[in-house]
Formats: structure tokens, sequence, C-alpha cells
């Protein structure tokens, strides 16, 4: 019978057997590793971490109340924002009136132009989080000459805000709970008005996960890991297959014996 075996090539061809059985790729130990590499890491890629460096913030808000005049003061403490990129964050103290900022769809979001009034001094947006990144918050607010952005959680939500990531220069940025946005917002709404101090606190170091941005993963991500890791390599060794089959029966047809009359 024939045997046509292929030293140091792709294939060998035994009879006797399946084509696909015949083929071995000169690379079929790597994909093999790939494969495996994929299926193993893809999980830890997806829910990669890494340690970030924030500051926290201290804002103090003062306001007048209606009938006494008398001045009232609280403290509530937020956190500086973070960035994965070159950008150098603005970390410092600022000052000024407390804006609750409206767009013209009537949101608090602060993604679309203002409908509120601009102060001709220095103030502070305070922004619900929410309907767009922060970046564009945060330039949208500087747009407006804003000294500052605020902003603060929504209302029971998975993934609470706990520090921003953003990439945004030359503005202080600072996230706040729900509660306390929900306590200021409340004040700006009933009339009165606020002026906010923000100082810088401590420093501190938090685990964020790389691929989290405003506390959502990236869905997209193992699915493409997956599809150029596995079903690539996959569809490859199914072409070769289908190659060193016909390969296969090319030989084998040339190997029989000619006919004789």
């Amino acid at each position: 019978m024939f045997d046509s075996r292929r030293r140091g090539k792709a294939f060998a061809f035994i009879p006797g057997t399946t084509a696909c059985h015949q083929i071995w790729l000169p690379n079929t130990h790597l994909i093999v590793k790939i494969i495996i590499m994929v299926l193993l890491l893809s999980p830890k890629l997806s829910l990669s971490s890494t340690s970030v460096f924030y500051y926290n913030a201290f804002l103090n808000i003062t306001y007048k109340q209606k009938t006494s005049n008398e001045t009232v003061s609280f403290r509530i403490e937020g956190r500086f924002g973070y960035t994965l990129k070159s950008a150098r964050l603005k970390v410092g103290a600022a000052s000024g009136v407390v804006v609750h900022v409206k767009t013209v769809s009537g949101k608090q979001h602060g993604c679309d132009d203002y409908s509120v009034t601009i102060p001709q001094v220095k103030w502070i947006a305070l922004i619900a989080r929410g309907a767009c990144r922060f970046s564009k918050k945060i330039s949208n607010a500087m747009r407006y000459n804003a000294s500052a952005v605020v902003v603060y959680d929504m209302k029971n939500v998975k993934t609470p805000l706990h520090i921003m990531k953003h990439d945004v220069e030359g503005i202080v940025a600072i996230s706040i709970p729900y509660s306390e946005g929900k306590r200021i917002a409340d004040l700006l709404d009933k009339g009165f008005n606020l002026t906010m101090y923000i100082t810088v606190g401590a420093k501190a170091i938090k685990t964020v996960n790389t691929f989290d941005y405003s506390g959502k993963k990236n869905p997209a991500l193992p699915v493409i890991i997956y599809f150029v890791g596995l079903i690539i390599p996959l569809a490859l060794c199914v072409v070769f297959c289908f190659i060193g089959w016909f390969d296969y029966a090319r030989k084998k047809e040339r190997s029989r014996p000619a006919v004789t009359q």
C-alpha cells in the first residue's frame, strides 16, 4: 500500500486513517498553547485591576437662614478623581457659590447645554451622576467657567460612586455620596444661597478595575479576547484539516497503479 510520509514537512500521510488524523501543523503545539492560555487568562484579563492613588476632600458649605438670617454651616467628605492616563488632574482648594446644574433637557446630569443662570462670580457646579461619562460632565462645566465640579451619586445603584475616573485637567472635580448630594440639591432647590469651600484631605490608595469606567466593566472585552484567541485558531485548524484532506486524496489518487488495457 502507498505510504507517503513527508519527513520534516507539515503533514504525514498514513493510509488507513482519516484525513484529519494525518494532519499535524508545524505549529500546532503553539496554537494549542494559545488556546489554553486564552481559556485560563480571559476571565482574569476582563477583571484585571490596579492600585491608584487619590486624595480625600473636605467640602464646607455655608448658607443663611431666610427667617433669622443665621449662618448655618456643615461639612461633608468627598474624593478627588483619578486617571490611568498621563493627564495631571488638579488637586487643590476651590471655592464659590453652588449651582445645581440643569440642562436644556430638564435633567441634572450636566451632559447637555445648561439652562441655568451662570453667576458672574466664582461658582461650583453640582451635577448628578449618569447619562454620560465623567469627563464630559467636567469638560462641559469648564465651558461655563465653573471653578470646580461636584458630582453626586445616583440613588440605589449597584456600583456606588467611590472615586471618579476622568482625564480632564485644569479643574477641581470631586465625587460625593448620593445622600450628601441630595442634601445640597434640596437646599438649592428651596432657594438657599450656598457657598462651598473645598480643601484637600489625606492621600489614599484604592484597587480599581482597569477596564472600569463609571463603575461598569467593559462587556465587549471578554468576547473579543475569546474570539481572537480561541475561535480564530480553531478555525485555522479546520481550514488546514480540509487542505490536508484534499492534499491526501490527491496524492493517494496519484499513487494508484496505472490500469493496463
